[in-house]
């Protein structure tokens, strides 16, 4: 569950349009693995299950910042077209 958790993570942060996927299963699994971990301290693993949870979470964040700044963008393109429209319609531009 560690590994799986660390390369999911990894993969989170890389994929930073499809980040939320992989993000949200790194955590988990990594969630998963530190309790298997109390449960049973003569397993190794540790430190590749905290590493898979922070990079799942900086992934997931990363990916959830992307999303909102790409949909900003949309959002002021389209507010700003009605303006140029009729700029271009007054023969102001081009």
């Amino acid at each position: 569950m560690a590994v799986a958790s660390l390369v999911l993570g990894i993969i989170s942060v890389i994929s930073w349009c499809f980040g939320i996927v992989p993000g949200t299963l790194a955590i988990i699994f990594a969630l998963q693995a530190k309790k298997e971990l109390r449960e049973k301290p003569w397993m190794s693993g540790a430190g590749m299950a905290t590493a898979g949870l922070v990079l799942g979470i900086v992934g997931v964040v990363l990916a959830v910042f992307i999303f909102i700044m790409y949909f900003v963008a949309v959002a002021s393109l389209f507010s700003a077209m009605p303006y140029c429209v009729h700029m271009h319609m007054n023969g102001h531009i081009g």
